[in-house]
């Protein structure tokens, strides 16, 4: 074993030149893959995909150090009717089409129409809404407006009275006789009104009432008197037909100032909740009782529309769209009690062969797909505001609830619901009672979009999906598509299947190796380079250079876990012919280098190394014209293997190339690589001031 030198100052003092990075004082390598610059103009070293929806974006050294694409990774926020076809990883496609879309939030950016129709229960006024509307409380105003006249109150008897809009008014009154009244809509027996206001009361005790008549009008309403000031909710039950409510100066003489005075008893029933993707297929209502609430005692329902779990539903009308092998549906709601034993808060098709989301038997909750019998789905869905995604494709079907997985189903009955309605809140035999937020249907198989969808939604409605996904806890997965090759020649290192991609971004934090430093996860991982490449010099020379960082792992004695592999073939003689191999393998507590052979017959040298920590600086130069120490291996700049490979080297032509990065047998194994550079020459010459310039980036040593 040969020990070199560390820590002498200019050991190459080429490292230190002002400007120029590692490929440019060191020139000539094949391949080199790095999350930093190794050469000038370098436009991207990655290209990643976020778990969320999909989506691929190239990043630079820059981006990648200075928290730019952990944060494009972390913000996947484009609306479900905007998600687009990914085309080459980015979704730049057509628009993926719903067929049908209920909210009360706009579902695109450029959606501006209403999203409901409301009857309110005063006077049975019906009027539309947007978003905005229902937001910002000109929905609920408006409700609650019902019972006053023109949508304003008038003053008939108040010295004074200001800001009289559908929302209220303030009023004074300093006389020693007379009535303060004001006008509103005639109501009659047994109409409640909740009225809030502050009492500002100088003295005496002014009282409340619902009068009807001439004048001052006789009470027509239980009367509540008022001795201090304070901030006041009043209900009053009509007893008889009325048309004002008055404060009348009780006991005389009486001063006081009310301000703030608001009435809001008004309900609001939902009778349209038009659909947002354009194909109006509006769900609706036309008899008042079933109609879900929207509004309650003057204030909106939170979490949604309100089913009453008796019989309130919203529906289309017969479609012609949908099949049960080309169907998705996406929704949020929060399940309470009651309704019938068997029951869906959304569905699609009647009778035996329905499309449930969810789906109520008894006293769980699951999913209902085609003829498939409810007693075989025992999942429960949380009673708490949950979204449920049910997606059905060509061999099947499968369940999610906030994001996991809780049911999958075989193919079904292939009978069609086409013409089938939409029902939202009332399926054939009742349904839970339940408030529902948002409802979105597709006639066609949505897997591959299912994330991006439901990041949106979760992180509207604050719902925690699973890390790795979850955009409204910044806990999104980051996977390598392509780890892009600095040396020109264009070896990238890429992997299409996503299940194989090595992980860069972890639960939205950027990985980094037990030294801190950025760097790839290989777990479960496989980036392939070109086959065929020109990585080779003719005869078999290379170097290569890795900065790699295994944590502490126990494997089996046979399980080799290659992080690096590259070999070749060649025509003519044994099928082990001219094979260069190098690849380095962990099992046991120690690292296994399998270096080349140019034996007629292939074969390797194997050099086995206990090893002593997880960041190393792993070199190997091979070059076979050398009679002795043809092969060497240094860890972390030390020499800790010379063998003698074959001297024949055999000149057959190069048919095969085959070079990866990670390829693990384990999918429990952590390999985390930082950088890999390969030279088809033997650079022991320039060994010591790559391997400085690396340590200095990543103080492996």
């Amino acid at each position: 074993m040969f020990l070199s030198q560390k820590g002498s100052l200019g050991r190459n003092p080429m490292i230190n030149r002002v400007g120029q990075r590692l490929l440019q004082l060191f020139e000539g390598a094949s391949a080199a893959y790095s999350l930093r610059d190794l050469a000038s103009n370098i436009a991207s070293v990655v290209r990643v995909r976020r778990a969320s929806d999909n989506s691929e974006k190239d990043f630079s050294a820059a981006d990648v150090s200075s928290g730019a694409m952990t944060q494009w990774v972390n913000a996947q926020i484009v609306p479900p009717l905007d998600v687009r076809e990914l085309v080459d990883g980015e979704r730049t496609g057509d628009l993926v089409e719903a067929a049908a879309a209920y909210s009360l939030r706009n579902l695109s950016t450029s959606y501006t129409g209403n999203v409901v129709d409301v009857r309110r229960s005063s006077d049975d006024a019906v009027d539309s809404f947007t978003a905005a509307e229902v937001a910002d409380g000109t929905l609920t105003d408006w409700v609650s407006a019902g019972f006053i006249s023109n949508g304003v109150f008038t003053n008939l008897d108040f010295e004074s009275f200001s800001g009289a809009t559908s929302s209220g008014f303030s009023a004074a009154n300093t006389t020693s006789t007379g009535f303060a009244n004001s006008a509103i809509n005639a109501g009659s027996t047994g109409d409640v009104l909740t009225i809030t206001f502050d009492l500002a009361l100088t003295y005496g005790s002014p009282s409340l009432s619902l009068r009807g008549g001439g004048g001052s009008g006789a009470v027509k309403s239980n009367l509540t008197t008022y001795t201090t000031s304070g901030s006041y909710t009043a209900t009053l039950t009509a007893t008889d037909a009325f048309n004002r409510i008055t404060f009348s100066e009780g006991d005389v003489p009486s001063e006081f100032t009310i301000s703030n005075f608001k009435v809001s008893s008004a309900d609001g029933f939902v009778e349209t909740w038009y659909d947002q993707s354009g194909n109006g297929n509006h769900a609706t209502q036309g008899t008042d009782a079933k109609q879900p609430k929207i509004v309650d005692a003057g204030s909106l329902v939170s979490g949604g529309i309100d089913f009453d779990g008796v019989d309130d539903s919203l529906a289309t009308g017969n479609l012609s769209l949908f099949t049960l092998n080309s169907v998705s549906s996406f929704v949020v709601s929060t399940i309470r009690t009651g309704g019938g034993a068997v029951a869906s808060i959304t569905e699609l098709g009647e009778g035996s062969n329905r499309f449930g989301n969810p789906y109520k038997y008894g006293s769980t909750y699951g999913f209902r797909y085609g003829t498939e019998a409810a007693a075989a789905q025992p999942e429960t869905v949380d009673s708490t505001e949950a979204l449920t995604s049910l997606i059905a494709g060509a061999s099947g079907a499968e369940g999610y609830n906030n994001g996991t997985s809780i049911k999958t189903y075989g193919t079904p009955d292939t009978t069609a619901i086409v013409g089938e309605p939409i029902t939202v809140g009332k399926s054939f035999a009742g349904t839970p009672s339940c408030l529902v937020q948002e409802a979105i249907f597709y006639t066609s198989d949505q897997s591959d979009n299912r994330t991006a969808i439901e990041a949106n939604i979760g992180e509207t409605y604050g719902i925690d999906l699973p890390s790795g996904v979850d955009t409204g806890y910044d806990e999104v997965d980051g996977f390598v598509e392509t780890w892009y090759d600095q040396s020109g020649n264009g070896n990238d290192a890429v992997q299409a299947t996503a299940g194989s991609q090595p992980k860069i971004v972890d639960a939205g934090v950027l990985v980094t190796d037990n030294n801190g430093k950025i760097a790839l996860n290989g777990k479960s991982a496989r980036l392939d380079m070109p086959s065929n490449a020109p990585m080779l010099s003719s005869d078999g020379t290379y170097s290569l250079f890795a900065a790699v960082d295994l944590p502490d792992q126990t494997l089996g004695n046979d399980t080799f876990n290659d992080f690096i592999k590259f070999e070749s073939s060649g025509s003519g003689g044994a099928s082990e012919n001219r094979k260069p191999l190098w690849s380095i393998a962990r099992s046991t507590g120690k690292l296994n280098c399998s270096t080349p052979s140019f034996s007629g017959a292939g074969g390797s040298t194997n050099a086995t190394f206990t090893e002593t920590k997880a960041a190393q600086l792993l070199t190997n130069i091979c070059n076979p014209a050398l009679s002795t120490g043809n092969n060497l291996l240094y860890n972390s700049g030390s020499l800790i293997d010379s063998s003698d490979t074959a001297t024949e080297v055999n000149t057959q032509t190069l048919t095969g190339f085959s070079a990866r990065l990670f390829d693990l047998q384990e999918t429990t194994v952590e390999t985390f690589l930082s950088e890999v550079i390969y030279y088809p020459s033997d650079q022991s010459a320039n060994r010591e001031g790559i391997e400085d310039n690396i340590n200095n980036q990543y103080d492996i040593y």
